[in-house]
């Protein structure tokens, strides 16, 4: 053996690559957590050391040796004084030398994380039955499930999904057999009709076959046990290799790979020797061609092929079913424990959210949910215990609320479905969790699945009674995904205001689209902005050129070009998010999109409750451009170039867009989805456009009318149509917002002030300024000097956004309010409002004698803060004259206050 001196020089992860896990600085959700690195070339094994300290001294490190693939989970747990974790890996060459180690990677265990590790082989394949049956019914347990005669939940399971189809089998008799379908490649080209031919017949006789089967099981009676028989080896004598491969059509593949494993399982006893035999030869060559498909690329270290996120547990079903049996279901299983482990879900983090978009998640989430049942039962591992299972439901819960659509990816508008329902009753049955249960019921259908899901469900403790999600805070960040979803009532989905926005590490890849810093915003159940285009099938000429395309959802166009479709690199980021009482705030990163034509595109939402929004976009290119804000709506909308505003009306909703910048603009809509989908009959959607005038503006710019900076600025406002009036196309009043100012101001900042009023008498007037160097040049650029732009900005400080809102309602309590984003001061009027030692975020909200304050960011303790203690409440009034004696931080009483200048301060 022989080892170098210096650090091994690692591979770069390429987009493509699953990267460095733990990375360094993290903190786990699990213990242990799982390891993995980037395959080295010419590796043929590796060595895991873990310490807790970065000195890796023997007598504090554990050493794994043998390891085969570049991941491993250990199968004890980490215990440590210091806090600190510390890993590192080596390289074994083919002659058995080893590397000098990685660099260092440090982590953190959280003190809520849960206890996982994964066992030794040995101990796993002991646990897997030897005996028949063995998915989701242990050999144990079988004459319990038979006895529905005795058991009243089993008599009605066995009412519900068993004796209609013993009752059907004697009644129709034997049932016609399909032929093989065709081979959708068979004439040269793909032909997607022969495709959705073998997918949609696959997937009917399958879910047929399971039925016939678990009723042969469960009812023994003889018909269905022969025409189960018929069916399994029927099916089975397709040629693995012929149509019906994954070669030719995975959609065909796919189910007969864990159909025919269940069926087999379940009808094992019935089956003769040769019988078995024949099954077991094809199902060889079906696994070993998911098994290699999975191995070539190799999955643990490049695991963003969609369909082999599915094959994954219909493989692992196959393991267990012929383990033993089938010389490689070993090796198929411990790779797919590892990978369980490690890797899944690739589309997705401990936050639980999916990046294929809310579409795919209720697929792909009750498909592996089978798996993830499958193998508790066989080897008592509970994958759920995962946090990415615990909160996975809470995605949906947020970006997919009830009452509105699918926000991106593709599936785009799609409502709850059963599918929905049964797949959020799944989990909360396997978590506990009730907020999932209430879910639940806002899906249509039968949340019971057919067969053997179904009857075992019956079996089982019911779901926890649905929870409103009210303890829930309303808005929520899938850090994993890079989406926000903001909401203004999330329990009540009839009155709800939702706004998703996504920038997202994935790109554009697999079912995503080119959407980074896009948004989509409903009201009251209606859509008002959308992500366009349909999902007619996948890379259809609609699909591949508009749905997929930047120009079919709401973010920028640069020069009539968008950001880099289909592409892992194509990527986003969100790089603040914070949420709280009165105020939501995210910014997104998507440059890296746009594949150079853009050095710069930042945009910032701020949601100031209960119901605007404020959208900045901050725009640089590296040559002057011309830049496009994006617009999609499902009802035909009114323009307004003079007054910079679209309106639309979608019942119970309205929706009104107005420009503070750019001051001139050019607006265009269409209907035109260049190509068209291949269905005819589908709703129209109107695609808006709203482009810088800079001719009509005074300012400079080039000949052609470009920048290489641009500024928008937009004031998003939903409101409820009022009841009983009829209103034209032409906006009104909405929702009592008065027209928003745009200012400049002499530190190099801008913002706009608005006033509004609410329900129950309030007005409130809000003062927002963002700190932007740039935004005095592109101001100038536009002509920007003068009333009504250069006004006094009552707002200043050193803060990334600083906020000041005060209700002016008459006979109303007086109220004010104040946001500071990563600053440590905010002041109003030149008076300190907020000062702290070191940079944070808070919201503060003072209500007559009483301060609330919410830190929603604070890297470093501790932190002093100093409030002022007779803040004015009302934009034209003096100071309030009853002084601060109460200060809660983030809803808990701050014991210790001294009273300051005229204010108070206390530390954190």
């Amino acid at each position: 053996m022989s080892e170098a001196d210096s650090l091994l020089v690692e591979p770069e992860p390429g987009p493509y690559d699953f990267g460095y896990r733990p990375p360094d600085g993290a903190i786990v959700l699990t213990n242990p957590p799982s390891f993995v690195w980037p395959p080295v070339p010419g590796a043929t094994g590796y060595v895991l050391e873990i310490a807790d300290r970065p000195s890796f001294s023997p007598e504090t490190t554990r050493r794994i040796e043998d390891i085969d693939l570049p991941l491993y989970t250990p199968h004890f747990t980490l215990r440590g004084q210091s806090g600190s974790w510390y890993w590192r890996y080596r390289v074994v060459d083919s002659e058995g030398h080893i590397s000098a180690p990685s660099p260092t990677r440090s982590f953190r265990i959280a003190p809520d994380a849960v206890e996982f590790p994964l066992p030794p082989p040995a101990e796993l394949h002991a646990r897997v039955p030897r005996c028949h049956p063995r998915l989701f019914v242990r050999p144990e347990l079988l004459a319990t499930l038979r006895d529905y005669e005795q058991n009243e939940a089993l008599r009605q399971a066995c009412e519900l999904f068993v004796k209609p189809v013993v009752e059907a089998v004697h009644q129709q008799g034997p049932a016609q057999l399909p032929p093989e379908p065709g081979n959708p490649y068979a004439g040269g080209t793909f032909n997607v009709e022969v495709w959705r031919h073998g997918m949609v017949l696959c997937r009917e006789k399958m879910e047929r076959l399971q039925q016939l089967a678990f009723a042969a099981l469960i009812s023994r009676d003889r018909a269905v046990i022969a025409e189960a028989r018929r069916w399994l080896l029927h099916f089975a004598g397709w040629d693995p290799h012929g149509p019906t491969g994954a070669a030719s059509n995975d959609e065909c593949s796919m189910p007969l790979l864990f159909g025919i494993s269940r069926a087999y399982t379940w009808l094992y006893a019935y089956l003769s020797p040769a019988e078995r035999e024949a099954i077991r030869a094809v199902m060889r060559q079906r696994g070993g061609e998911a098994y290699r498909l999975l191995r070539s690329l190799p999955y643990e270290a490049n695991p963003y092929v969609s369909h082999l996120g599915r094959t994954l547990g219909f493989l692992g079903e196959a393991a267990i079913a012929f383990f033993g049996e089938i010389p490689e279901a070993e090796e198929w299983f411990d790779y797919l424990c590892r990978i369980f482990f490690a890797i899944y879900p690739a589309w997705g983090g401990d936050e639980g959210g999916w990046a294929e978009g809310a579409a795919y998640w209720k697929h792909y989430i009750f498909f592996v949910s089978e798996f993830v049942d499958a193998l508790a039962i066989a080897t008592g591992i509970n994958l759920v215990r995962k946090p990415f299972f615990q909160n996975t439901g809470y995605y949906k819960i947020y970006t997919h609320s009830p009452g509105t659509g699918n926000p991106f990816g593709d599936g785009l508008g799609e409502g709850l479905t059963e599918r929905d329902g049964q797949v959020m009753e799944w989990l909360a049955r396997r978590t506990g969790n009730p907020h999932f249960s209430w879910y639940a019921r806002h899906c249509p259908g039968n949340h019971l699945r057919p067969g053997v899901f179904g009857y075992l469900a019956l079996t089982e403790p019911p779901a926890p009674q649905p929870q409103p999600p009210t303890d829930l805070p309303p808005s929520r960040l899938f850090a994993d995904i890079g989406w926000v979803a903001m909401h203004s009532r999330l329990a009540e989905p009839d009155d709800d205001i939702r706004l998703v926005f996504k920038s997202s590490p994935y790109g554009s890849y697999s079912h995503s689209h080119a959407d980074q810093n896009a948004f989509v915003l409903d009201a009251f159940g209606a859509p008002l902005a959308i992500s366009a285009g349909y999902y007619d099938w996948y890379m259809s000429p609609h699909h591949k050129n508009f749905t997929q395309e930047s120009k079919s959802k709401n973010t920028i166009l640069v020069d009539g070009k968008g950001q880099v479709p289909r592409s892992l690199a194509a990527k986003g980021k969100i790089t603040r998010f914070l949420t709280t009482r009165n105020y939501d705030y995210a910014v997104g990163d998507a440059a890296p999109a746009y594949d150079g034509l853009l050095n710069r595109f930042e945009r910032h939402i701020l949601f100031l409750r209960p119901h605007l929004f404020v959208v900045l976009d901050v725009l640089e290119a590296p040559q002057a451009a011309e830049f496009e804000w994006l617009l999609h709506t499902p009802v035909e909308p009114y323009l307004d170039e003079v007054e910079r505003k679209i309106y639309l009306q979608h019942p119970p909703a309205k929706f009104e867009v107005r420009f503070l910048l750019p001051v001139k603009v050019k607006m265009s809509q269409t209907t035109e989805m260049s190509p068209p989908p291949d269905i005819p009959g589908l709703p129209k959607q109107w695609h808006i456009s709203v482009k810088p005038n800079l001719a009509a503006a005074p300012g400079p710019a080039t000949p052609e009318g470009k920048l290489e900076s641009m500024r928008f600025l937009a004031l998003l406002i939903p409101a409820r149509m009022r009841a009983g009036r009829k209103e034209g196309r032409r906006p009104d009043d909405l929702a009592g917002v008065n027209d928003p100012v745009y200012y400049t101001t002499a530190d190099t900042g801008h913002g706009l002030v608005l006033s509004y009023g609410l329900d129950g008498g309030e007005h409130w007037v809000q003062w927002v300024a963002w700190r932007d160097v740039g935004a005095a040049t592109v101001a100038a650029a536009m002509g920007i000097k003068g009333w009504p732009y250069s006004v006094p900005s009552r707002v200043n400080g050193d803060g990334e956004l600083m906020v000041y809102g005060s209700n002016n309602g008459q006979n109303q309590e007086q109220i004010a309010r104040a946001l500071l984003v990563n600053g440590t001061q905010l002041t109003l009027d030149y008076q300190p409002l907020v000062l702290l030692n070191r940079p944070a975020s808070l919201a503060v909200e003072w209500q007559g004698t009483s301060v609330n304050v919410e830190v929603a960011e604070l890297r470093e303790r501790p932190l002093s803060v100093y409030l002022a203690g007779r803040p004015a409440g009302r934009l034209l009034a003096g100071p309030a004259d009853r002084p601060v004696v109460r200060v809660t931080v983030n809803g808990q009483p701050v014991p210790q206050l001294r009273q300051e200048r005229a204010g108070i301060v206390f530390e954190l």
